[in-house]
């Protein structure tokens, strides 16, 4: 064999075996590599999802911690037997305001079953309980206690106020005297259960 002949079988068998390393050993771990790397991806996809996830929770976190009346909100609506307290706040505001007032707490019906009309559409757990005051006092004392009513620990609603001043006649002119009848109509929200 001539030094050209070894030289072309030389070359030939380094392409054959070249061809072999590259389809059995390359090609397949590249493969490999390739399916390797696009995990990597996902899991790097997936890592970062969390990250954020977390991130927005941490921010959520804080911010509950910051929210330092959330437990005077919700204890806002009392249970329906704790109603007697908000009663006696109501009562508390009109002596403090000294304003002559009347409760009156209107159940449904019973003959009827009707209930009164709902001031709230959706309420679920929840329930209302409607209430009518009825004041007499100076115009300031009715501001008052209705500031006094704004400020109770017990969610309350006011849906409707009439105020009246109280005239008499004297030498046929009538004459206002300062008092002032109201009448403030409204609903306790209270929780049907804890």
């Amino acid at each position: 064999m001539s030094s050209l002949t070894k030289l072309i079988i030389i070359i030939l068998a380094g392409a054959v075996a070249s061809l072999v390393l590259v389809f059995v050993l390359i090609k397949p771990n590249l493969n490999k590599a390739e399916v390797l790397g696009q995990m990597a991806q996902d899991k790097l996809s997936e890592f970062l999802t969390l990250q954020q996830q977390v991130n927005a929770y941490k921010a959520a976190s804080s911010d509950l911690s910051k929210a330092v009346a959330k437990d005077k909100i919700a204890n806002m609506i009392v249970l329906r037997e704790d109603l007697v307290a908000a009663i006696k706040n109501v009562e508390a505001a009109a002596s403090k305001s000294a304003v002559a007032s009347e409760i009156k707490i209107n159940e449904p019906d019973e003959k009827s079953k009707v209930p009164p009309k709902a001031v709230l559409q959706s309420k679920g757990e929840l329930t209302e309980i409607p209430y009518r005051f009825y004041t007499t006092s100076d115009f300031n004392g009715v501001v008052k206690f209705i500031q006094y009513l704004e400020h109770l620990p017990q969610w309350m609603e006011i849906a409707k106020m009439d105020l009246s001043a109280e005239t008499i006649t004297v030498d046929k002119n009538l004459v206002q005297t300062g008092k002032i009848f109201g009448t403030i109509d409204g609903i306790f929200l209270v929780k049907t259960s804890p």
